[in-house]
C-alpha cells in the first residue's frame, strides 16, 4: 500500500485495526512493531509520568461504542491515536496534555513534538509504559482494550459515520480534558459555517437536478481500482452538504473499490481527486484522464476534474469544514467565488493565516451575481 493509502485511505477507515492513520512523510507505513517510542514514558514536553490528582469533577460521557467512559477528573496525560482527536484536543487548548500519538498525527505543527507510537497496530505496552489517564482512538482493537482495562486505563472511540456526528464528538473529546464548553463552542462556531454554505448550496437551496454527480477518488495507488466512498460515511456527507450527489452513494458498501467501467457507467459531471498531494504517485487531472476509458466521462471532456486537500476531507476533524467549503466553490462556482488558497505543505495549511488559534473556520461564501 502507498503512503497516499496511509494518510487518506486509513483515516477514513478507522473501524479497521489497520486503520489508525495519515501522515504526510512520503514514507510508507511503518512496520507494525508496537515498540515503545522514545520518550513515551517522561511524556516528552507534558505533565509529569507521576498520577496527579484530578483538579476538577468527574468526567462521564459515551464513545462511539455506546460505552460509558468514566475518569475521576479532567485528563492531565492523554494518549490520542487519530489525527482528528489530536486535532481536536489542539483546537480546545489540550494540546499540551497529549504525551503520545499516532504516527499521522501531524497538524497542528505543534503536534509533531509529541512523541509517536509506530505501526498500525499500537501495542498496549508502548502506551501503558506513559501512565495516561485516558486512550482516545478511532478502533479499540480486542487485545488493546483487554490489556488497558486489566491496568486501570480508560479508553474511548470516536468514528463519526456523518458531518454532524464529526462535529458532536468535538464535545465529548474536548471533555476528556474539562473542556467540554470549549469543545461546544468549536462545534457552534463550525454548524455556523456549514449554515453559511447551506445557504447558498444546501438541499433547500438547489434543486436535484442542480447537484452534479461527483466521483470522490480517495486513493488510486492502483490506478485499475481506485478507492472511493459509498453512503453511510462523513465522505458521502461532504459531497452532499457541498451541493453534489455521490455517484456511488446507491450501494451498501461504505469505502471500496471500483472499477474503470463502473466508474464509467455512472458518468460522473465532476472527479475530485483527493489523493492529488501523494509524494511519488501524485493523481493528477491530467494522469486520471490518461486512464483507460475516462476520456468519454462528462467531467473530463468539460474539464472538471479537480484536485481537493486530502486532510481537509479524509479526518473527521475541525478542518473538515474547510474542506466542504472546497469542494461548494469546485462545483458551484456560479455560486460560490472561488478562493485562492496555498496547497497544504508539510502539515500546515491556509487555516494556519487565518486563524492563529488553531481553530478553522470554512470562509463566508460570496454569492456571484
Amino acid at each position: 500500500m502507498s503512503h497516499h493509502s496511509a494518510r487518506a485511505i486509513l483515516c477514513l477507515f478507522a473501524m479497521s485495526a489497520a486503520l489508525a492513520g495519515c501522515g504526510k512523510d512520503g514514507a510508507k507505513p511503518p512496520p507494525a512493531t508496537g515498540s515503545a517510542p522514545t520518550g513515551a514514558a517522561r511524556g516528552a514536553g507534558g505533565p509529569s509520568a507521576a498520577k496527579r490528582a484530578p483538579s476538577g469533577p468527574p468526567i462521564h460521557f459515551k464513545d462511539d461504542r455506546g460505552e460509558t467512559v468514566s475518569l475521576p477528573g479532567p485528563a492531565t496525560r492523554i494518549v490520542s491515536l487519530t489525527p482528528a482527536t489530536t486535532e481536536v484536543l489542539f483546537a480546545v487548548g489540550c494540546g499540551e496534555r497529549v504525551v503520545l500519538r499516532d504516527s499521522w498525527s501531524d497538524y497542528p505543527p505543534a503536534a509533531r513534538k509529541i512523541p509517536r507510537a509506530r505501526g498500525l497496530k499500537v501495542s498496549a505496552e508502548s502506551i501503558i509504559v506513559g501512565h495516561p489517564d485516558v486512550v482516545l482512538t478511532g478502533y479499540l482493537h480486542t487485545d488493546l482494550a483487554r490489556a488497558l482495562k486489566a491496568v486501570g486505563i480508560p479508553a474511548a472511540e470516536f468514528k463519526p459515520q456523518t458531518v454532524a456526528e464529526v462535529l458532536h464528538s468535538f464535545e465529548a473529546i474536548a471533555a476528556v480534558c474539562g473542556q467540554r464548553e470549549a469543545g461546544a463552542a468549536l462545534r457552534k462556531r463550525l454548524e455556523a459555517d456549514l449554515q453559511r454554505v447551506a445557504d447558498v448550496v444546501g438541499p433547500d437551496a438547489l434543486t436535484d437536478a442542480q447537484r452534479p454527480g461527483v466521483y470522490l477518488e480517495l486513493d488510486a495507488s492502483r490506478p485499475t481500482a481506485p478507492y472511493t466512498t459509498g453512503p453511510k460515511t462523513f465522505a458521502h456527507d461532504i459531497i452532499t452538504r457541498a451541493g453534489g450527489r455521490n455517484v456511488f452513494g446507491d450501494g451498501r458498501e461504505t469505502w471500496f473499490r471500483v472499477t474503470a467501467e463502473a466508474i464509467v457507467a455512472r458518468k460522473p459531471d465532476v472527479v475530485l481527486l483527493s489523493d492529488a498531494d501523494v509524494q511519488g504517485r501524485p493523481q493528477t487531472p491530467a494522469a486520471f484522464a490518461s486512464r483507460p476509458g475516462m476520456v468519454s466521462l462528462p467531467a473530463v471532456e468539460k474539464g472538471r476534474v479537480h484536485r481537493v486537500t486530502a486532510d481537509w476531507v479524509s479526518r473527521p476533524g475541525p478542518r473538515l469544514v474547510l474542506g466542504i467549503d472546497e469542494i461548494a466553490r469546485l462545483l458551484h462556482p456560479d455560486k460560490m467565488r472561488p478562493v485562492a488558497r496555498p496547497r497544504p505543505t508539510d502539515g500546515a495549511d491556509a487555516a494556519d493565516a487565518a486563524d492563529g488559534d488553531n481553530k478553522p473556520a470554512a470562509p463566508k461564501p460570496e454569492a456571484t451575481p
